[in-house]
Parts: structure tokens; C-alpha cells; sequence
């Protein structure tokens, strides 16, 4: 009996806790670990522990995605089919995602859903089960021992009529929310903030107006990212915009020098740059293919100014993709796409564009290596999204 207390003792101690799960010197244990149940879970994606366990592992390479979920559609079968991507791991780590339930989303689900990724983060899946605005969603968490889909309440009425909207899964700070939704007015500024609070299941609302906002956006398209508080989305008027979630006020910030969004209101451009978060606070990435380039900025400020862009890496595509044997023709990398890019600009994925996106690339940024994740089968329709799946 002693020994049961004793152990519930030390590991229902939340910062002696946090010191055993710091010993760890792999993130494949901490993956181990996340698995034990939903306590330790918790403990192990909590957004402040994940900070302070990048930081112990800062001189050891980066883990990279377990895999990524690709979305694909078909107008002449307008349902999505969504399924998994598992990339190559060390053992141990490949036992744990070859036993993991990840889904090919429209197969595991209620006859009629036909379910879209939305977001992944710290080992969680935001699903919109209908691809309809209002949902309904579910979470998924893939490493759970016994993982279900589990749904979402739907949200509570609102005055405000939405025309942008966001949808993410938050960062696991403690007593934190497990997702949010931010809806934005073009007309009237208004600003809905529901917030789904992960200890009662309970949405708690909020509408606010952010003053100028809707005009200095123009159309933000699908470019955005969430930072705590902060929600960065890229403008259309060629600046990024940093909304504050608590005080609605927001900040614009400028691009790096001589970088120009030409012609960003277009689908074609939009997928050549993409943002990514910094893991110090006020931190965003940016990224962008121009040429046969892929530069990478990164902008970090106190949080009242905008602080100033440092060219962090410059990267030759034709070098870069040299050793593959399909590797793009040079007038081809003009063409290649963005689909996603990890934190602190650890890695992005690209698609090929020239051949109706049919190979999907991991680029690692750090060693400025590549390699093709995933070839386009027959029996695939056109792509239409990609989202990676880390635990950390």
C-alpha cells in the first residue's frame, strides 16, 4: 500500500513531474511517455513544459513530423478523403505510430462523414467531421492508448455574422482552452472569441471590436498562426497583422526588405510564402520561395513594437533537391508549393506543382536536406490540404 501512495505522491506533484519528464534526453521517450495515460499526457504536451524540454534538447537535432494528413477532393464527388502519411522513424518511435490509431478519415467514421483535418498540434487532431463552417468538430488524439473521436459541443448562438474565420487547437497551457475559434466581421470589426475550455467541455464567449481592423487585413486568406495570446495573419495589403486576443488591439508589421507579396490575392501565391512560430514570445517566421530560392526571416520583438527581420537562411532549391532522381527542372521549382512548415522554421513541406501535385517533399531547413514523402496514386484525387502531425 505504501508503494502505490508513494508513486501517486511524486508523480501527482506537478513540477517534481515536470523534472523526471526533463531527464529525458529523446523526444521518441517523451512520445513513450505521452502514452502512459491522460494525465501524463497532459503533463507532456503542456505548453510550458514543451518550452523548457526544446530548450534541454536545444543542441540535439529537431524531432521530426511522425507524419502528415493529406486531404483530397473531387468536384465530381464532393466529399473529402483524408488519410495519414507515416514518415520513416527510429524503432522505437515507428512501433508507437504503427500502432497508433491516426485514421484515414471518411473510412473510421459514421457512414456520410466525410471528415477534414483542420489543425494538429501537441499530439492532438482538430476534425471538421461535415466541412461545413459551423462543424460540427471533434478532437482526436492519435497516441491516446484508447483514442476516439470524440466530438465538440456545438458553439452557442451569436449575433455576429462572420465572413473570416479561424480554427485551431491551443497550445496545453494548464487550466487553458482546448481550442479556439476567432470569427471576424469585414463590415463591423466585431471579433467572436470562443474559447472551448478543456476541464468542462463549455464553450465561454466573447465578442469585441477591433477598431480599423478589416480594412488594414484587406482579404488575409488562409495565412495565419496562433501564438498564445497573439494571432498573426498575412495580409493581402503586402504587411502581417498581429492581433492581441485580449486586448483586440492589433499591430502591423512590415516584411522583410525588398520582399513583395506580388499578386498575393491569388491561390498560385499565396501557397509560395507561409508563416511559423517562434518558440520565444512576439516571434514569427517567415517563408518564402522566389526563384529558385527559399529564403527564411525571422522577426522578434518585445510585443509592443514590430521589431526587425534577420535573414536566417537562404537556400538553393536545384542544390537542395540535386540527389533525388526526379528532382524538378529548374523552371519547374517556380512552381512548387508551400503546404505547411514546423515551428521556429524547423522544416516546411512542399508539393510539386508541375505535375498536378503529384510528390510531396520535406524539406529540413537546418541541414537543407530533401526528401519525397508521399508520390500522388492513381486513385487520389487533387489535393486539396496538408497538415503535419508532431507530439511536440
Amino acid at each position: 500500500m505504501e508503494q502505490p501512495a508513494a508513486v501517486s505522491e511524486v508523480f501527482g506533484n506537478g513540477d517534481l513531474f515536470d523534472q523526471i519528464l526533463l531527464r529525458l534526453d529523446n523526444p521518441v521517450f517523451l512520445v513513450l511517455a505521452s502514452r502512459v495515460d491522460k494525465t501524463w499526457r497532459r503533463r507532456a504536451t503542456d505548453r510550458d513544459f514543451l518550452g523548457r524540454f526544446r530548450n534541454h534538447l536545444a543542441r540535439r537535432p529537431r524531432p521530426r513530423p511522425l507524419g502528415f494528413y493529406v486531404s483530397f477532393f473531387s468536384y465530381e464527388n464532393p466529399f473529402d478523403c483524408t488519410k495519414f502519411v507515416q514518415m520513416s522513424q527510429p524503432p522505437k518511435l515507428a512501433d508507437v505510430t504503427s500502432s497508433a490509431f491516426f485514421g484515414n478519415f471518411g473510412d473510421n467514421l459514421d457512414p456520410g462523414e466525410q471528415s477534414h483535418v483542420v489543425h494538429c498540434r501537441n499530439g492532438r487532431v482538430l476534425l471538421n467531421l461535415y466541412r461545413r463552417c459551423d462543424g460540427p468538430y471533434a478532437v482526436l488524439g492519435p497516441l491516446d492508448t484508447a483514442p476516439a473521436v470524440a466530438r465538440l459541443p456545438p458553439l452557442p448562438p451569436s449575433p455576429v455574422v462572420s465572413d473570416i474565420g479561424f480554427r485551431f487547437l491551443a497550445d496545453h497551457g494548464r487550466d487553458g482552452p482546448l481550442c479556439l475559434f476567432i470569427c471576424i466581421s469585414s463590415s463591423t470589426d466585431m471579433v467572436r472569441l470562443p474559447r472551448l475550455q478543456d476541464q468542462d467541455g463549455q464553450w465561454v464567449d466573447s465578442i469585441s471590436c477591433a477598431t480599423g481592423l478589416s480594412a488594414t487585413l484587406g482579404d488575409p486568406g488562409c495565412q495565419f498562426l496562433a501564438r498564445d495570446e497573439n494571432l498573426y495573419m498575412l495580409s493581402s495589403n503586402g504587411y502581417i497583422v498581429r492581433l492581441d486576443l485580449t486586448s483586440m488591439s492589433f499591430l502591423v508589421m512590415g516584411l522583410p526588405d525588398g520582399v513583395q507579396l506580388d499578386g498575393c490575392d491569388t491561390e498560385e501565391a499565396e501557397d509560395k510564402q507561409i508563416l511559423s512560430r517562434a518558440y520565444d514570445d512576439f516571434g514569427v517566421y517567415f517563408i518564402q520561395i522566389k526563384g529558385l530560392h527559399l529564403r527564411v526571416w525571422v522577426c522578434k520583438s518585445d510585443g509592443d513594437n514590430a521589431g526587425t527581420w534577420m535573414l536566417e537562411a537562404n537556400i538553393s532549391l536545384p542544390k537542395a533537391f540535386g540527389h533525388l532522381a526526379k528532382k524538378p527542372e529548374d523552371w519547374r521549382y517556380g512552381l512548387l508549393r508551400l503546404l505547411s512548415a514546423g515551428d521556429n522554421a524547423d522544416f516546411v513541406f512542399l508539393v510539386d506543382g508541375s505535375e498536378i501535385y503529384r510528390h510531396i517533399f520535406y524539406l529540413d531547413i537546418k541541414t537543407r536536406s530533401v526528401e519525397e514523402v508521399y508520390c500522388r496514386l492513381n486513385e487520389d484525387r487533387e489535393l486539396l490540404d496538408s497538415c503535419h502531425f508532431m507530439m511536440t
